[in-house]
Order: structure tokens, then C-alpha cells, then sequence
């Protein structure tokens, strides 16, 4: 169980590969929520709740707030990127855009 930001370049590098087209957006939990292949691109209005077992590779793409989980809370800004591993649920607290990469 952990959240760690991180800046190893082989995360980033999945990142910034070329994006498939996602899904239209699902009006979920006062924000949206699109899909593409395991990529969620989530777009919060300020409360979005998930939930991983496995592992989450989570890049703000807008906006800042904190991740609230089990074991606290951490900060993240624009441009951030975090590795959550087996955290359970967690939420996205922020008026934020986050693109997400599930294992």
C-alpha cells in the first residue's frame, strides 16, 4: 500500500505516448469520466472517488487539491505524476483533470 510521486522515466514514458481515443464523458460524481484501452481520464469538480488493487499511474493534467487515502493526505499540483500501488480507495480532491493508467 503506497502513493509515491514520482519522476522515473519509464512512468513517464507511458504517459507520453500518443493517447487513443477515449470514450465520450459519463457524467459521474459531480465531474466526468472517460475510457480508453486501461486509461481513465477523470475530470473532477472538486470530490471524485476510486478504487485500485492493482496499480495506478495518475498525471494531473490541470488543476491541484490532494489525493485523500487511508493512510492520509497528499498534495498534487499541474503536472504531477503519482504511482499508487494497492491503495484500496482513494479520492481525488480538487478542481483537477487527471488522466489515469491502471494495472
Amino acid at each position: 500500500m503506497r502513493l509515491t510521486k514520482t519522476t522515473n522515466a519509464a512512468h513517464l514514458a507511458r504517459l507520453d505516448r500518443p493517447m487513443p481515443a477515449f470514450s465520450q464523458p459519463v457524467k459521474v460524481q459531480g465531474g466526468t469520466r472517460s475510457s480508453a484501452e486501461n486509461m481513465l481520464l477523470v475530470q473532477s469538480g472538486g470530490r471524485f472517488k476510486l478504487f485500485t488493487d492493482g496499480c495506478d499511474l495518475v498525471k494531473i493534467v490541470r488543476g491541484s487539491g490532494h489525493f485523500k487515502w487511508a493512510r492520509g493526505e497528499t498534495a498534487f499540483c499541474e503536472g504531477e505524476v503519482f504511482l499508487l500501488e494497492q491503495v484500496g480507495e482513494y479520492e481525488l480532491n480538487g478542481a483537477c483533470d487527471a488522466l489515469i493508467i491502471r494495472e
